[in-house]
């Protein structure tokens, strides 16, 4: 078997696609929430249109975008009324990519970030 296939076997049995999803914007409620994957990724939270923070999920996106909306991740983030996420099968890489994109732009980190993963 080669590599790629050795690879989408593993994936396969993960229940993971190789391809990662990008979903619109929701807003940031337990009913908004309900379309957000079980799966590992990466979000972003607004609040009045604007990027406030970049987050990653080892496990669960539903589950951790759960934990901010309920203010288990500190107070900033709580105040997001908005979200958007990607799948992927490394969060934590894409996480610190999408950080170092948005510091190179604008010069600091998201309003809610207080440091790279």
């Amino acid at each position: 078997m080669g590599m790629t296939a050795n690879r989408d076997a593993k994936n396969s049995q993960r229940g993971r696609s190789e391809f990662s999803r990008v979903s619109t914007r929701h807003a940031l409620s337990e009913p908004g929430l309900s379309g957000a994957p079980n799966e590992p990724g990466v979000f972003w939270l607004f609040r009045a249109g604007t990027l406030i923070f970049i987050g990653h999920a080892r496990r669960s996106l539903r589950a951790r975008l759960l934990a901010h909306l309920r203010g288990e991740e500190g107070s900033c983030t709580q105040r997001a009324a908005e979200y958007q996420w990607e799948t992927t099968g490394t969060p934590t890489a894409r996480a610190r990519t999408l950080l170092a994109e948005y510091a190179a732009r604008f010069g600091r980190l998201p309003r809610c970030n207080d440091r790279m993963p």
